[in-house]
C-alpha cells in the first residue's frame, strides 16, 4: 500500500440459519459469491428493482400535504422492510426495525393492526403471516386446554414454539419485581387471530 493513497474495500456477507436451509453455511457462501459476481452496482440495481416493485402496489399519494405524504410512505416502507420473505417461518417482531425491545417476540398487534395492510398490498405476505399462527395452533389449543378453556389461546408474546413467552415479572422503578398480567389474563388473542383469518 502506498502512503497517502486511498484504499477501497468491498465486503460481501450473507446470513442464513437452519430455519431457511439445511446447509446455512453453503447457502451463505452461494449468496455472497453471487453478490460479488454482481458487484455493488448490480446488487444496488436488484435492490432498487425490488423496491420499485413493492412501491407499485404499496404507494399512497396524498395531494397537498407533503408531511402526511412522507409519514405514510415511511410507515409503508417499514411495513415492507420488516415482512419476512417467503419460506421463512417467522412473523413480525414488535418494534420491527426500530429496536430490540420485546426480544423479537410476536404480538397480536400483527393480526389486528398490520395484517390489513398486507391483505391489501401484499396478499402473499398476509397469507404467510397467517400461516405463522396456524403452524402454532396446537400450542394455542394445548394452552387453552391447560387453562380449562375450549379452543385456542394464543400467547400475548409468541416466539418459535408458539408458547407464551411473556415474562412473569419485570423490575419496577425501585427494582421490586412487578407482575406482568397480560400473559396470563389477556385471552382475546384467539379472537384476534380468528378475526384476521375472516
Amino acid at each position: 500500500m502506498t502512503p497517502g493513497r486511498g484504499l477501497g474495500l468491498a465486503m460481501h456477507a450473507a446470513v442464513f440459519s437452519s430455519k431457511e436451509t439445511r446447509d446455512p453455511a453453503a447457502a451463505a457462501v452461494r449468496l455472497a459469491t453471487e453478490a460479488r459476481r454482481l458487484g455493488f452496482e448490480g446488487v444496488l440495481s436488484e435492490h432498487r428493482a425490488a423496491w420499485a416493485e413493492a412501491w407499485e402496489t404499496a404507494d399512497v399519494e396524498i395531494d397537498g400535504d407533503p408531511e402526511a405524504q412522507l409519514g405514510v410512505r415511511y410507515a409503508a416502507m417499514q411495513m415492507i422492510a420488516v415482512c419476512p420473505p417467503p419460506g421463512v417461518d417467522a412473523s413480525i417482531a414488535a418494534k420491527g426495525l426500530s429496536g430490540p425491545g420485546y426480544k423479537g417476540h410476536v404480538f397480536w398487534d400483527n393480526e389486528v393492526f398490520l395484517l390489513p395492510f398486507y391483505s391489501l398490498v401484499m396478499p402473499r405476505a398476509a397469507r404467510h403471516l397467517l400461516h405463522y399462527r396456524t403452524r402454532r395452533l396446537a400450542a394455542a389449543e394445548d394452552r387453552a386446554a391447560a387453562e380449562g378453556y375450549a379452543g385456542a389461546w394464543y400467547p400475548w408474546e409468541s416466539a418459535d414454539t408458539g408458547i407464551e413467552t411473556t415474562p412473569r415479572t419485570l423490575p419496577g422503578p425501585d427494582g421490586t419485581p412487578l407482575p406482568v398480567w397480560c400473559g396470563t389474563r389477556e385471552i382475546h388473542l384467539g379472537a384476534d387471530v380468528a378475526w384476521a383469518c375472516a
